[in-house]
C-alpha cells in the first residue's frame, strides 16, 4: 500500500486529468520551478479548485477543516461537515450571515493554498498544521 501520493497521481487516478495533461504540467513546471503541480494544473485549466480539494479525500479534508484557526473553523465545520445552511451556521455562531459567508469563502481559499503548498499528499496520518 502506498503511503504517499502526489496530487497529480491522485487527480489522474480519479480521471480528472489525462496522462498527456500531466506531462504538459510537468514540462511547464520545469520552466516554473516555484509552482506546484496542483497549482499548474489549475492555471492550465485542466482541473478546478474543487477537483483539487476532492483529490485530498474526505478524511484528510475533514482534518484540515477542523485544524483551521478561528474564526474559520466553526462556520466551516457547521456548513461543510455538518451540512447546516449559512443562516443556521450564522445563528449557531452568533455572527451575521454575511460574516459567516465571508469566513467560509476565506477558509476555502486558505485550504486550497495549504493543499497547493503541501503538494505531497499522504494517504495515512500526517500533520496538517502548515501555515495558513
Amino acid at each position: 500500500m502506498r503511503t504517499n501520493l502526489r496530487i497529480g497521481e491522485i487527480l489522474t487516478e480519479k480521471g480528472y486529468v489525462t496522462e498527456e495533461q500531466m506531462s504538459q504540467a510537468l514540462v511547464y513546471q520545469k520552466e516554473h520551478r516555484d509552482k506546484r503541480v496542483g497549482q499548474i494544473l489549475m492555471e492550465l485549466g485542466f482541473v478546478t479548485e474543487k477537483q483539487v480539494l476532492e483529490a485530498l479525500g474526505e478524511e484528510e479534508l475533514t482534518e484540515m477543516i477542523l485544524n483551521l484557526r478561528e474564526p474559520y473553523c466553526t462556520p466551516c465545520r457547521l456548513v461543510l461537515l455538518e451540512q447546516h445552511t449559512m443562516a443556521e451556521a450564522a445563528r449557531l455562531c452568533g455572527r451575521p450571515p454575511k460574516t459567516v459567508e465571508a469566513q467560509i469563502y476565506r477558509a476555502k481559499k486558505m485550504l486550497a493554498q495549504q493543499i497547493l503548498q503541501n503538494d505531497r499528499i499522504p494517504c495515512e496520518r500526517r500533520s496538517v498544521h502548515g501555515t495558513v
